[in-house]
């Protein structure tokens, strides 16, 4: 489940981001390939160097927790955010701290079954991720194209992120929920007779 809710909150931010850059700041191919190349820095940092620091120290579901929460802050900011700086700013403790995720994510999910079903489970998450990206799109362009509109309630073409972030949130939950279950069942239950 968080892999799915994650994953459609990424697809949305991806589809929405020439769009919105382009709305907010009137930026061109330009802008738009500077700040998609810095992503591509901070990814190869945060998956080649900042996983081999992090994630063993303090672990894969501490590492989750941080980069939802942390990302989910990320994405409201970058719903508001109204200068250029802001959203450079933004990108880099965004991509940092959620590059950190997908490894920590794959680690837990592979743990959770078999040696027999590991196939079917990456097929399931290749699956989920391409769904995401199939519906992930329609659903942020239509938004951004709703709260931008004359008929919109309020101007806020920042939507896809903040939708984005709600998805974090649930994915937060979902994972709070999974750890106290499974905190449950390794506590030691009543001694019966």
């Amino acid at each position: 489940a968080v892999f799915a809710v994650t994953q459609l909150a990424e697809r949305m931010l991806e589809s929405n981001w020439v769009l919105f850059t382009d709305y907010r700041f009137g930026w061109g191919p330009a802008q738009v390939g500077v700040s998609l190349s810095l992503v591509g820095v901070l990814y190869v940092i945060s998956q080649g160097v900042l996983v081999r620091l992090v994630v063993p120290r303090i672990g894969e579901e501490r590492t989750l927790t941080f980069g939802l929460v942390v990302g989910g802050i990320c994405l409201v900011a970058l719903a508001f955010a109204n200068e250029t700086w802001m959203v450079f700013a933004i990108i880099v403790p965004y991509v940092l701290c959620w590059g950190l995720t997908a490894p920590a994510v794959q680690s837990l999910v592979t743990r959770a079954v078999s040696d027999r079903e590991q196939g079917i489970l990456q097929g399931a998450m290749t699956s989920t991720a391409n769904a995401s990206g199939v519906i992930g799109p329609p659903i942020a362009g239509v938004m951004f194209g709703f709260f931008i509109g004359d008929a919109t309630p309020v101007l806020l073409p920042g939507i896809a992120f903040l939708m984005g972030a709600g998805l974090f949130g649930i994915g937060l939950f979902f994972h709070a929920r999974r750890r106290r279950a499974a905190a449950a069942a390794d506590r030691p239950g009543p001694e019966t007779e």
